[in-house]
């Protein structure tokens, strides 16, 4: 029994290595067949040569045009933040420019230039009147008791009842003793500063 199954595998390990050998052929001949179609068309290689220079020049290109893009883009963010900082300066200016400090300087430069073309008795005259503490009880002067409201009420009062006393007095022969005109000045003037009052009280002081 041995030997017959022994004879009945050997057939079957031939087939197997007959069908083996006809494979490894096979590739063989496709092998080959491939190298001598390489060598009948060498055109491919150049086709593939192309092909690879075709690349290298695109890929060139493209770092060319990325680095003129980071170029640009580092231009435009110099350029920006020059600006930035000449917009800082021209406001840091502009601040500087309106202090107290700065107006008072540009007011100094700008009295000593008219004064420069007065006369001597002008300019000592102007220097005198432009003295911080004369100008300082002027302007409380102005805000308190010399007011224009005041000024004028004052004024028209003085005329008016002074002219009624003056009529009255020398129609009925009465002697005028000379304070009328003061006295009507001065009711004339409380008038004034009442008037101021009120419209400051119902306005306020920003409205006047």
């Amino acid at each position: 029994m041995a030997e017959r199954f022994t004879t009945k595998r050997q057939p079957e390990h031939r087939t197997e290595q007959t069908i083996e050998q006809s494979r490894a052929e096979q590739l063989t001949a496709l092998r080959q067949s491939g190298e001598h179609r390489q060598l009948e068309h060498p055109s491919l290689q150049g086709e593939t040569r192309q092909r690879h220079e075709t690349l290298r020049a695109a890929r060139h290109e493209a770092e060319q045009v990325y680095e003129q893009a980071a170029e640009q883009e580092r231009a435009t963010a110099e350029a920006e933040r020059r600006q930035h900082e000449t917009r800082e300066q021209q406001r840091a200016e502009r601040q500087r420019q309106t202090s107290p400090a700065a107006q008072q300087e540009r007011f100094d430069k700008t009295m000593a230039a008219v004064q420069s073309q007065l006369s001597p008795s002008s300019r000592a005259f102007s220097k005198v009147i432009h003295n911080p503490a004369i100008e300082k009880a002027s302007e409380v002067t102005g805000s308190t008791v010399a007011r224009p409201n005041a000024l004028l009420s004052g004024a028209i009062a003085a005329f008016v009842l002074t002219l009624a006393i003056y009529l009255i007095a020398r129609f009925n022969g009465y002697p005028l003793s000379g304070a009328e005109s003061i006295a009507a000045f001065a009711l004339g003037w409380l008038c004034g500063l009442a008037f101021d009052f009120v419209r400051i009280m119902m306005l306020g002081r920003r409205n006047v």
